[in-house]
Formats: structure tokens, C-alpha cells, sequence
């Protein structure tokens, strides 16, 4: 009965399609692009989840009130989560309630809105206990360098959280606050390999653009942000495993993360519709950045001039080089408007140097892209195909003990309480997908198919010299979304 009832009610997904996803180049393609739109690679909560105000009776001194959300999901088997925001992978019924008000006087901006969610978190089939010592070493490996639990505890799973919260001070076409927004960098749509709402939002000071700056040579935006990232609490299953004494998981540092990124895009005047840009983050422990004084750790090493750590440098040292975890990546879209099409990719790497000197480790640095492609047909239908790779080759695994989002030192990995920061695909894999939005349909709204690897890197680590080529995991998805508005009310299922 009570997945009878699911049906009819409000479920809405995070992750960014036709529907749900503010961007007016997008949506709508005959807007003009170059001078009057953002880029939109560069977006906050406001621009993914909520597309209009409900003034209240206090519009007069600019007082608004957000309109009230209720998302919920059920997953009957598999803790599926892609996109999500503050939702957790789940198996059972979870909800997000969110609401709040917006409030601006003069350069001040407040918004509070705040996050409920409750999910039931039912047991569910955990990795498997009888593998070889070797599989078994090898998963324990993966999880001793990332904070990435199968499951966030034994019980349901119930926080109050600050939500998509923000307080600013806006000048011009630019702004200066505090934040515990979600954010979505670059120019993906399923899959953002940078940073992506794919877990809870981080508390944040972040100094942005609320607009292109405009030149005489083009369109600029940027930001620049330092923030604050936690563990999950939770720790991998069956911990107690050990072989000659040594046990295969090792505890890992109680500490927060320091966080620090940036990212400038540019749109040439000369060249319509295009876009490119690059960004950077960088975490390291709170006490590494203490003790060290490496308060702008995302401004260090781009250049080999300006790096304050690294052997090969005259009084550098290795080791607090690697106290950090790192990465780059580069990017772009290009929107033909009277084709009303678009193509877009992006490229990440662990190696921040390697993008800008000819200094690059052959096969030992991590590395990840993104391709997309978006085409409207006759007003009437939005085709869009998308591949994520953030699976390594065979001689990068084998010269590189790393996956993707892990790191060694930084052993919680690009996580923020359990979940990973970057692409929704998580550690090591791959996906395509394919959808058709259906543009003049009131209720049916697209279909949508995807295939993905699950960590294919750590498979090839763990099965390889086995031989067990059986033991892969990939995952079939068939997307179907409908949306239905009555009234003030919008309910969509997917």
C-alpha cells in the first residue's frame, strides 16, 4: 500500500534535466546568448531547485517567501543516489522537506532555507564477506582512503540541516557572503567530475560573479570559495577483518577538511556562443593548514615559481606536498543558437601542473573527462547524450595505487559527510546516457536511458589477476518523468 501511495505524491529529483533545471539556453534557445545570459557553468542552489518567489504580503520591503518543497524517493533494494543534495543512499522511503524566506534590503541579501530529511534506511545486501583474503584486502584499501560507507548507520536516518542558506553582500555584479548552498561547477549536466551536488552542501565563504563581467573582449565569471568539509561518522562494514594480525581497515584522522576552489570562465566576444574556463580545488586536514599557515593553498603551484612545497624545487619538500589532495581541470561549452544545439566537455586531473607546464608524470596521474552533446528538434523534442569516464587505464592502475576521489594521505577522499563531492558516478567509473525530453507534452516529460560501470578501476585491481572477468558491476537505467502542475502546486514522479 505504501508504494501505491508513493505514486501519488510528490517525488523530484535533484539531478539536472529539462524539467527541473533553471537555464534559460537550456530550456529555451532562442534567448540570445552572448551578452544577456550567464554562462552557466557556474551555479548555486538558486539556479538548480528553486525557478520562482511566492510574494507574501511583505513584498514592500522585500520580503519573499520560498516556495515549500517536499522531494521524496523510495528505493526498494539498491541505495540509489544521484544528485541529491542533502538525501543519503537509502534503501526505503525518504523524504526532504525544505522551506524558508528570502529577505534583501539594499546590498544585503539573506535567504534561510532550511532542510529536513528523514530517510528510513533499511538493511540491504553489503559487500560480500566471502571473498578471498586479497578481494577483501583490496576493497579495504579502497575504503581506507575515501569516506564512502555502504551504509549510514543501523537505524533510520533522521537531520535538521541548514539547507540551501545564504547571507551576502552584493555590489554591482558581484557578491561576498556566507553559504551553505549547493554548487555546480562546469558545464555537465548528469555528471559534474569538479564539484556537483551530489552530497550535502559544505558551509562556505564564497567571493562569486552574480553576472558576466563584461569587456571589450568577452564575458567573465568566476568564484572563488574556502568552506569547510566533514566525515560521515560512519564506518565501512565488518571492520574486524584482519590477516596475520593486521587488520584491513585502519582508522582514519578525526579531523574536518580544510576546502579551498576556484574557477573562472571566459566567453570571447569574437566567437558567439562559446565558453571555456578552468578550476581548481584543493582540502587538506585543519591541522596541516595550522600548523603550516597554507591558508590559500588553491593559489599555490600552479606554476613551479610560485610552489612552496615539492622535491624537485630548491628547499622544497615532498612530503608536505603531499599532505594536500588536489586537482584541476579544464572546460567548455560552445551553444549554437540558431541550431539550437550545444556541445560541452571537461577534463580533470589530480596533477595540477601537468595543464600548465610540460612536466607531466606519464600514467601515474589521475585524470577523468566529460563529453556532451544537446540538440532541440523542432521545437518539440530535446535529444541529449552525455559520457562520463573517470575510469583509469590498465598502466595507470597498475603504476598508481589511487582511484579517482581517494587519496592517501587525505584519507577521507573528496567527500563531504559520506558522499563524494565530484561526479555522481562516484570512484572509478564510467556512464552514458541518452535523453529525450519531450518539450510540448504538458504531464510526460522525458525518457531517458543510461548504462554505468560501478568502480570499474577497483574491479581490474581486485579480479584481474584472477582472471574472474564475471565480477563486474553495471548498472541499467531506464529514466521516465512526469510533471503536473495544478494550481500553485507542482508535483512530479520520476
Amino acid at each position: 500500500m505504501k508504494k501505491v501511495f508513493f505514486l501519488l505524491i510528490t517525488f523530484y529529483s535533484f539531478s539536472q534535466d529539462i524539467s527541473n533545471y533553471n537555464d534559460s539556453i537550456r530550456i529555451n534557445f532562442s534567448n540570445y546568448y552572448l551578452n544577456n545570459a550567464k554562462s552557466q557553468t557556474i551555479k548555486n542552489s538558486n539556479d538548480l531547485y528553486y525557478n520562482e518567489l511566492i510574494n507574501s504580503k511583505y513584498n514592500k520591503k522585500n520580503l519573499y517567501v520560498l516556495s515549500p518543497s517536499l522531494h521524496m524517493n523510495f528505493n526498494s533494494n539498491v541505495p540509489y543516489s544521484r544528485n541529491d543534495g542533502s538525501m543519503i543512499p537509502n534503501v526505503g522511503f525518504q523524504q526532504l522537506l525544505s522551506f524558508g524566506f528570502y529577505f534583501e534590503y539594499g546590498p544585503l541579501s539573506i535567504q534561510i532555507n532550511p532542510e529536513y530529511l528523514y530517510a528510513e534506511n533499511k538493511p540491504f545486501q553489503l559487500f560480500w564477506t566471502d571473498h578471498q583474503l586479497f578481494q577483501l584486502d583490496r576493497r579495504y584499501d579502497f575504503w581506507n582512503k575515501i569516506d564512502l560507507p555502504e551504509r549510514f548507520g543501523q537505524t533510520s536516518y533522521s537531520k535538521l540541516l541548514p539547507g540551501q542558506s545564504s547571507i551576502r553582500f552584493n555590489f554591482s555584479n558581484m557578491s561576498i557572503g556566507f553559504s551553505t548552498e549547493n554548487l555546480w561547477w562546469g558545464p555537465g549536466i548528469r555528471n559534474a567530475i569538479m564539484l556537483s551536488n551530489n552530497a550535502r552542501g559544505f558551509p562556505h565563504i564564497t567571493f562569486n560573479s552574480v553576472e558576466p563581467l563584461q569587456t571589450k573582449i568577452g564575458n567573465f565569471e568566476w568564484q572563488f570559495l574556502t568552506g569547510r568539509l566533514e566525515k560521515s561518522g560512519f564506518l565501512p562494514s565488518y571492520t574486524n577483518f584482519y590477516n596475520y594480525n593486521d587488520y584491513f581497515y585502519l582508522p582514519k584522522k578525526n579531523d574536518w577538511r580544510y576546502f579551498q576552489g576556484l574557477i573562472v570562465s571566459y566567453s570571447p566576444s569574437f566567437i558567439e556562443g562559446l565558453t571555456i574556463g578552468f578550476s581548481r580545488w584543493v582540502q587538506a586536514y585543519s591541522t596541516f593548514i595550522k600548523d603550516t599557515k597554507d591558508y590559500f593553498p588553491v593559489l599555490d603551484g600552479l606554476f613551479r615559481k610560485n610552489d612552496k612545497y615539492g622535491a624537485d624545487i630548491p628547499g622544497g619538500d615532498q612530503s608536505l606536498e603531499q599532505q594536500r589532495d588536489q586537482a584541476a581541470g579544464l572546460f567548455f561549452r560552445w551553444v549554437w543558437n540558431d541550431a539550437k544545439a550545444e556541445i560541452y566537455g571537461e577534463y580533470f586531473t589530480d596533477y595540477v601542473k601537468g595543464i600548465f607546464s610540460k612536466r607531466i608524470k606519464n600514467n601515474e596521474d589521475l585524470k577523468g573527462y566529460t563529453l556532451g552533446f544537446r540538440k532541440v528538434f523542432n521545437n518539440k523534442y530535446d535529444f541529449s547524450w552525455e559520457w562520463t569516464n573517470l575510469s583509469q587505464d590498465l598502466t595507470s592502475l597498475r603504476n598508481n595505487s589511487n582511484i579517482i576521489y581517494t587519496n592517501d594521505q587525505v584519507r577521507h577522499g573528496y567527500t563531504n559527510y559520506g558522499e563524494v563531492l565530484g561526479g555522481t558516478i562516484g570512484p572509478g567509473s564510467s556512464s552514458q546516457s541518452l535523453l529525450i525530453g519531450f518539450l510540448k507534452n504538458k504531464i510526460f516529460k522525458n525518457l531517458g536511458f543510461e548504462l554505468t560501470s560501478i568502480n570499474n578501476d577497483w574491479f581490474i585491481k581486485s579480479f584481474e589477476s584472477a582472471k574472474d572477468y564475471r565480477r563486474y558491476w553495471k548498472e541499467f537505467y531506464i529514466h521516465t518523468k512526469f510533471s503536473k502542475r495544478i494550481s500553485k502546486i507542482s508535483m512530479s514522479s520520476q
